[in-house]
């Protein structure tokens, strides 16, 4: 995918994190003024014709879709999220994360972890960091709608607010 240089240095540039799913006409005139604006990636299915529009009103707008890749909502399977739905719908019991007691880890009320490890148990040949890849891939950026990706909450270290008993690997 061809990535947008930022090329206008006429600072500052002004950033926006917009998470409504669904985005009004009003909300899409405003939100296009903004040089790079972060939206859920369930715009793509909620809001589609408003975000459309704010790349017609600013073409130079860097538009990012936000997804969290280390979590996935406990409701997901019922969710209102058509792409949470999607994507819950590959994922397996063993890429979450589980304590020693096998219960699934969270850190975020009504959310669950997922197992973004190497370590991560394989199903039909992939691990859920590979799952992931693919389905940005192929249902978010090959839209054509999206500049690139804003994965929230990415750490390198998870021990601090969930603790240390983690099974990353599924062998307690």
């Amino acid at each position: 995918f061809p990535v947008k240089a930022a090329t206008n240095n006429n600072f500052p540039l002004l950033a926006n994190y917009f998470l409504k799913w669904e985005i009004t006409d009003t909300e899409a005139k405003q939100l296009a003024k903004w040089d790079l604006l972060i939206l859920d990636m369930e715009v793509q299915e909620k809001s589609l014709p408003q975000l459309k529009k704010i790349r017609e009103i600013n073409p130079n707008i860097i538009i990012l879709a936000y997804i969290t890749p280390q979590e996935i909502r406990s409701d997901a399977e019922s969710s209102y999220s058509t792409l949470r739905k999607q994507l819950n719908a590959g994922i397996p019991e063993s890429w979450y994360l589980h304590n020693s007691a096998g219960s699934r880890v969270s850190w975020w009320s009504g959310t669950y972890l997922l197992n973004v490890t190497n370590v991560c148990p394989v199903k039909d040949t992939l691990k859920f960091n590979q799952y992931l890849v693919n389905f940005v891939v192929d249902k978010i950026l090959s839209t054509g709608l999206w500049d690139g990706v804003y994965y929230d909450n990415a750490w390198d270290n998870i021990t601090y607010f969930v603790g240390s008993d983690i099974d990353l690997d599924n062998n307690k």
